[in-house]
C-alpha cells in the first residue's frame, strides 16, 4: 500500500537542477490511492490521507544507475513563464513535499505560479517555495 502524503517526513533528492530557481504552473498531480495502490491522475485538491506516494525511477546523479524512490509527480504546463507541453516533475524530496502539502491539500497548486529554489548538492539540498503571483500583487 502507498504511504499517505500526510505522513511524508524524510529527506531525499528531487529532479530539479542543483542550485536552481524555477517557476512552474501545474495542471495536476499523479499520486497513489492509499487503499488500492492504484496510480491516480488528480486535477484538484490532493487528499493527504487518501492519496500517497508512487514509485519513481530515475538515474542517480552520482553513478548514472537507475534508482527507485517514492515520490509525487506534478504535471507542469508552464516553466519560467513559457507554456510547454505537459511534462512531469517528479519530486522525491520529502522536505519539498512537506512544504507543498498545504498547496496540494487546498488545490492552490493549480491556481498560481509556484517557485521552487534549490540550494546545495544532494543529499543536503535545501528547498524553498515562493509565490511570484502573490509578490506581484503586493507591489
Amino acid at each position: 500500500m502507498a504511504t499517505p502524503l500526510r505522513d511524508v517526513a524524510s529527506r531525499e533528492v528531487s529532479e530539479l537542477p542543483e542550485d536552481a530557481t524555477k517557476i512552474f504552473r501545474f495542471s495536476g498531480a499523479i499520486a497513489a490511492d492509499v487503499a488500492t495502490g492504484d496510480e491516480l491522475q488528480l486535477r484538484g485538491p490532493v487528499d493527504l490521507d487518501a492519496h500517497g506516494l508512487i514509485p519513481l525511477t530515475f538515474r542517480s546523479r552520482d553513478t548514472g544507475e537507475p534508482m527507485t524512490r517514492e515520490g509525487l509527480t506534478l504535471l507542469v504546463v508552464e516553466e519560467d513563464g513559457v507554456a510547454i507541453p505537459v511534462r512531469r516533475l517528479n519530486i522525491v524530496s520529502m522536505r519539498l513535499l512537506e512544504q507543498l502539502k498545504p498547496l496540494l491539500a487546498s488545490g492552490d497548486y493549480l491556481k498560481e505560479h509556484v517557485g521552487i529554489k534549490a540550494e546545495g548538492k544532494p543529499p543536503k539540498t535545501r528547498y524553498g517555495l515562493f509565490f511570484p503571483d502573490r509578490q506581484a500583487a503586493i507591489v
